[in-house]
């Protein structure tokens, strides 16, 4: 049966669509019973001929049913990938996709295209409901109401959302590790051909540690920034009304602009911000999977290689040729992936940043305590717009200075392009 199976999903029934009635006949459902919402959730497999192999009722919690689900992935074989809900139902009946090398700079971009569509298609009907679900119970008597009601309100609002990351989460986190299973077999392939190193293709232990290290640390990331933002719209809410307030402003304008304002807010993600999660993670996935295949190969150093164009910032530009050490970079794996507070990982792999110092010079710093300056931009070929140029740099720290503030494989910066070859 393995090697018949390509793919399988867990769906929540009402979104097979016109698949549902071929998908649920094969688990002996009828046509009548077919419509009903409550029947709750199905994992199909096999992409040729719909076959449904597991159901579960409503009542069955969404983490349940993909576990479950998982414990048949094994058994069926490794050839399966399992994915979720409607996003990943898409994935599991579109066209077989080519596969993509993530080595090069144009594979990079679609694959973060992909990752970045999959976790918008997760979240934004999700986002969308509970921001409507907050947006409902702000229509009271605001002028009327003591400080301590409207606090209340407030309160209420935001409880629809404090909920979202529970909702989404572990549809997000199955896309991650469904596409760090992608990126990082895919990379091993692609750099054992490229390099000619003396490796097994397949996957190893070490990556299938970086596989779950990356979807759950950006799942981490995720969920710190809902939380943040969540807390944010709050303070906002309360001093935009009590200043509506203070204007003599009545019920209807108070309440037309609070949703207004949450309809707009910054806890609906734009386009943007998925990119850089979807660029990051997709990096982090990538420099991971060639530092596996360095240390399998023997290979002590690796180099940085920037896409040097016209949006190249002076960050890659200081970085690319510079070469760090392997071991040291499987030493700083090690390390992270024993956290789990995204502020720790931050701490432990900084990116580098670009500041002004006393006399205005154009400075790279590696953040901590203390920083570290890496190196002085005495002539950025990234404000000047130049696609081939390095640029020049003053008194530039050195590369073990540089790994022991933690700099190691990419990225560097958010939509970071950089990535390694063997040095």
């Amino acid at each position: 049966m393995a090697g018949e199976l390509t793919y399988f999903s867990v769906v929540p029934l009402v979104d097979l669509g016109s698949r549902r009635d071929v998908a649920l006949r094969a688990l002996g459902w009828t046509r009548m019973t077919m419509s009903q919402r409550s029947l709750g959730y199905v994992v199909v497999v096999d992409r040729a001929n719909d076959r449904a192999i597991l159901r579960f009722p409503a009542c069955t919690p969404y983490g349940d049913v993909l576990r479950c689900a998982q414990v048949q992935r094994g058994i069926l074989g490794r050839a399966l990938c399992s994915i979720g809900d409607k996003t990943l139902f898409r994935r599991l009946w579109s066209p077989v996709e080519k596969r993509i090398d993530p080595n090069t700079p144009e594979g990079f971009l679609k694959i973060v295209d992909r990752v970045s569509r999959g976790l918008r298609g997760v979240t934004a009907d999700r986002e969308k409901e509970a921001v409507e679900r907050a947006i409902a119970s702000l229509d009271v008597d605001w002028p009327n109401l003591t400080a301590a009601d409207r606090a209340q309100v407030v309160r209420a609002a935001n409880q629809a959302l404090r909920g979202l990351p529970e909702v989404v989460m572990p549809e997000i986190r199955e896309t991650l590790r469904v596409e760090a299973e992608s990126i990082i077999g895919e990379t091993r392939r692609r750099s054992a051909r490229a390099f000619d190193l003396a490796i097994e293709t397949a996957p190893g232990a070490l990556d299938e540690r970086v596989v779950a290290f990356a979807a759950e640390s950006q799942g981490n990331f995720i969920t710190d920034e809902y939380g943040r933002r969540e807390r944010r719209l709050s303070e906002e809410a309360r001093e935009l009304v009590a200043g509506w307030l203070a204007e003599g402003q009545g019920r209807d304008a108070i309440s037309s602009q609070l949703a207004h304002h949450y309809a707009t807010s910054s806890l609906r993600r734009s386009r943007f911000y998925w990119d850089i999660i979807a660029a990051t993670f997709v990096n982090r996935a990538r420099s991971w999977g060639q530092v596996s295949a360095y240390r399998d190969a023997g290979i002590s150093r690796y180099r940085i290689v920037a896409v040097l164009d016209e949006v190249t910032t002076d960050i890659c530009r200081f970085l690319h040729g510079r070469t760090f050490s392997v071991a040291r970079a499987i030493e700083q794996f090690d390390e992270v992936e024993r956290l789990r507070d995204p502020t720790r990982i931050k701490e432990t792999t900084p990116w580098l940043a670009v500041r002004r110092d006393d006399r205005g010079r154009r400075v790279i710093v590696v953040p901590g305590d203390p920083p570290l300056r890496a190196a002085i931009v005495t002539e950025s070929a990234e404000l000047s717009g130049r696609k081939d140029a390095v640029g020049t740099f003053e008194k530039p720290a050195s590369t073990k200075a540089l790994q022991a503030a933690g700099v190691g494989p990419p990225p560097f910066h958010g939509l970071c392009r950089s990535t390694t070859v063997p040095a």
